[in-house]
């Protein structure tokens, strides 16, 4: 997985904490993309960190996730550039 990036944070992928997406995998997180509103798309096959697909798939956190982005509040980084 040497120069593959994960679809997910965009990092690079190691050789350890990655998983290779099955058919239920990318359906999961096929269906928390179109929860969080994030255009991503899945397929089987595909590998990402392991850390990263738990994350993405919990209910918990794409409550968060879309109640921040839909604050109207813009993320802190861009708060301070004139």
């Amino acid at each position: 997985m040497e120069g593959s990036l994960c679809k997910i944070c965009q990092s690079p992928l190691g050789s350890v904490g990655i998983v290779t997406l099955g058919v239920k995998g990318s359906a999961g997180l096929s269906k928390a993309s179109k929860e969080r509103q994030d255009n991503l798309t899945f397929v089987t096959g595909q590998v990402v960190h392991s850390a990263c697909r738990q994350e993405y798939c919990k209910p918990q956190i794409i409550a968060k996730y879309l109640q921040e982005n839909s604050s109207g509040v813009p993320p802190l980084s861009q708060q301070f550039l004139i």
